[in-house]
This record gives C-alpha cells, sequence and structure tokens, in this order.
C-alpha cells in the first residue's frame, strides 16, 4: 500500500507549493460587495446563452501507411511480408442550441478502410456522441445521451476513467473516443466545488445492471483536488482520486484508482495448463503521474513536454507475449487491452510549434512497456499550407526483443501519411 501513501503525499507537496497564495485582504478589503462591471458582464453572458444557435461543423481525414514488417529485412526485401492501408474518415458534428443552455450535440462518423471489403461496402459509420444539455434554473446541469466524460487529469494513462469505453489512442492522439450512454447530474458550488453524478447505461438490460458513479471536486488557488466511486453489479467497487497543481513552474497530474479485487480477469499456467482467473481479497492500486511544461523559444510557450508514467498493479510482471499458450488463452477471451496488460509504462511526448518553418511543427513521442523492454518511438510533422487543412507525415518505430507487446505484430518500421480538413 505504499505507492498509496506516496501519491497522497504528492497531493499534499502538490497543494503546499501553490504559486499564488489566496490574498484574504482582496476578499474582504472591499466595503462593496458587487461590482457593477460584474453586473454587466453576467447581464452579456445571460444574453449570448439566450441566443439560439445552430452549428455544422466537422473534419475529413484520409491516411495511407506502408508497415514494414522485420521478414522483409531478413527475406532480402521479400515485399510480401509489408502491409500497404489506407484509411479515410469524416467526423460530422451538429450543435443545436436553445436559450438558456438547453442544447443537442451530435457527432457522427463514417470510415472508410481498403483492407475490408463486403457486399454493401468498406463503408461504416458509429455515432461517437449523441447528448442532450438541460438544467434546472441554471443550479442543476443534467446530460443525457451517449457521451465522453471528462473527468480525468493525466494526458494518456486514466486510471480513474473506469466509465468511457474506450482510451486514448497513441497513433492518433486527437481522434474522438467513443461515448457512453448515461445521465450525468453536476451540482455546481459556487466557483471552487463541484459535484457530479453519473448513471451508466451500458450494457444494461434490467434496472439491477445499471452501473453508479459519484464525484467531488475542490478547486483551493492554482490546485484542484477530486473524489469519486463507481460501483456496478458483477464487479468490484472502484474508489479514485485525481489532482493538479503546479509546481516550480511545472505541471503536476495524477491519478490513483484503488479496488479491492481487478475487475479485468488474467490467465496463468496451473498444472500444466493455461486458465482464467481473477484477482481477489486483495487491493489493487493504479497511478498515473504527468509531468509536463512549455518553454519559450523563438515563439512563447514553443516547446511543449509531457512525462507520464503508469503503475499499473494488476498488470503482468512477465512476458505473456513470449508464451504462446497463455498469449492464446489471453487473446481467445479478449482479455487484452493494449498499453494497460503489464505493470510498468512510461511516456514521453516532445512538441515544437511553429518548427522548421511558421506553418509546420514537429512531434516526437515515445512509449514504453517497461517490464518487456518493447516499445514505439514516432517521429511527426504537420504543415498547414492553409487555413483548416493540414498535411502530416509520420514514422513509427518499434523497438525491443521480437516477442513483446509492441512488437509482437512483426512490425519494425511504419510511414503514414494524412491529410485532414477541417470545416
Amino acid at each position: 500500500m505504499r505507492i498509496i501513501y506516496i501519491f497522497f503525499l504528492i497531493c499534499f507537496i502538490a497543494i503546499s507549493f501553490t504559486d499564488e497564495m489566496i490574498d484574504e485582504n482582496l476578499l474582504f478589503g472591499q466595503e462593496q460587495s458587487i461590482a457593477t462591471p460584474n453586473i454587466m458582464i453576467d447581464n452579456k453572458i445571460n444574453d449570448y446563452f439566450d441566443k439560439e444557435t445552430n452549428s455544422f461543423s466537422g473534419s475529413f481525414s484520409s491516411k495511407g501507411s506502408y508497415a514494414l514488417n522485420r521478414n522483409w529485412l531478413e527475406n532480402d526485401g521479400a515485399f510480401k511480408t509489408n502491409k500497404l492501408s489506407a484509411y479515410s474518415y469524416v467526423n460530422i458534428l451538429l450543435d443545436v442550441r436553445l436559450k438558456q443552455n438547453f442544447k443537442t450535440f451530435l457527432n457522427l462518423q463514417a470510415n472508410s478502410d481498403s483492407s475490408t471489403s463486403t457486399v454493401s461496402g468498406n463503408l461504416s459509420y458509429s455515432i461517437k456522441e449523441l447528448f442532450m444539455d438541460m438544467n434546472i434554473n441554471r443550479n442543476i446541469y443534467f446530460r443525457a445521451g451517449k457521451q465522453v466524460l471528462q473527468w480525468s487529469r493525466t494526458y494518456f494513462w486514466n486510471p480513474s476513467d473506469v466509465i468511457n469505453t474506450q482510451k486514448r489512442n497513441f497513433f492518433n492522439l486527437s481522434e474522438y473516443r467513443e461515448g457512453t450512454y448515461g445521465i450525468k447530474a453536476h451540482f455546481p458550488q459556487g466557483a471552487g466545488v463541484n459535484y457530479y453524478t453519473f448513471v451508466e447505461l451500458n450494457n444494461a438490460n434490467n434496472i439491477d445492471e445499471i452501473g453508479f458513479a459519484g464525484k467531488a471536486e475542490y478547486l483551493m488557488g492554482n490546485n484542484e483536488l477530486a473524489f469519486s466511486i463507481w460501483k456496478k453489479k458483477g464487479y468490484y467497487p472502484i474508489i479514485a482520486s485525481d489532482f493538479s497543481s503546479k509546481i516550480l513552474g511545472i505541471d503536476v497530474l495524477g491519478e490513483l484508482a484503488l479496488s479491492y479485487g481487478e475487475n479485468t480477469p488474467r490467465v496463468k499456467i496451473e498444472n500444466g495448463s493455461p486458465v482464467v482467473y481473477k484477482i481477489s481479497n486483495k487491493w489493487v492500486p493504479k497511478l498515473a503521474l504527468t509531468l509536463s511544461k512549455t518553454y519559450n523559444w523563438i515563439y512563447p510557450d514553443q516547446i511543449s513536454i509531457t512525462w507520464e508514467n503508469f503503475y499499473n498493479n494488476s498488470g503482468y510482471s512477465e512476458n505473456i507475449f513470449a508464451d504462446s499458450s497463455l498469449l492464446y488463452t489471453m487473446l481467445t477471451n479478449n482479455l487484452y487491452e493494449p498499453n494497460y496488460y503489464a505493470k510498468y509504462y512510461s511516456a514521453l511526448f516532445l512538441s515544437i510549434s511553429k518548427f522548421p518553418i511558421t506553418d509546420s511543427s514537429l512531434n516526437i513521442n515515445t512509449l514504453a512497456n517497461l517490464v518487456d523492454g518493447t516499445g514505439i518511438l514516432s517521429t511527426g510533422i504537420a504543415y498547414a499550407p492553409v487555413n483548416n487543412f493540414v498535411l502530416g507525415s509520420t514514422i513509427y518505430c518499434f523497438f525491443g526483443p521480437t516477442l513483446g507487446e509492441y512488437t509482437y505484430s512483426g512490425n519494425r518500421i511504419s510511414i503514414e501519411f494524412t491529410s485532414t480538413m477541417s470545416f
């Protein structure tokens, strides 16, 4: 349990080292408690939210990639082991806003993949989000429908996020994620306290299969601290905490999830054969810690660096990909979750805007499984010749032992070209 104490120690230190302390004189030194300019601003905000607006926007992206398999290096250029693929998708966003913060939102995605071909073609459709916002006298806010909850703090790994069905994709960090069906309620208590509840309806055929979650969020100066809990029939309850702060100019973010038992089954060898089992009667912590900072170079905040580490107590401390029987059992039972299967991970994200020219940016990202020693290094350049249009090129290198999480597919190098148009 030492990892839990370390997490809360970091929370305490982060809150103690606030860059800006609250000055009580600023709070209580004025005789006039309500300022006239604030009233004027509030009236303008109210007028804005009383307008009815409809907005239609979206983006179209096309990708082509060529993956070089490791066998290509061993078979004197046998191109049959490589893979060429093309992929296109469009996202259509419809936002209908009525008066007083009532609105409806739709995110519809259509995909076309060159690797699939059916009688009806290679097109597929999905609704990423579809929800309705409403409120009671602007005191309680509700969101009903398929939605992505923004309850997490850390960038890539989110152990406290047990509601969203889709995790972040290292190969497309800006991808729209799949939402979860449910009803969210938000109870704001001034500027520094927020309470949330969520009724989860995914895969709920009966009322006793509905999931419930609650969250309390507190703002203290530049620091935010939150506590949450989630419970659903047939699963171990999960309690979680997250925080964000700034220490010595560095943004520090963290998440901790804790359950008495593990909801995701594991595989192991028992009596010479692979078996599926669940961890029980044991506390299972999961922790993500992020350090992020921007630097001025030619332009302000031109360089951005984010370093994140993930500890997964229920993850494997051995290389399952090196054992064919365990790997087969894990895959056939759908127990493998990318980037969450091992006990230790680390990632580094570097971005340089307006480089090497003002209309382009450079990104260098790396993701590593610290248990089996495999990882991914990506280097990409995005170029915007005109507004709302971006051309990109990324090279992915897969390194480490042959049989590991990020090398088992056989790919050693993958080259990707993208074009994205926003409207």
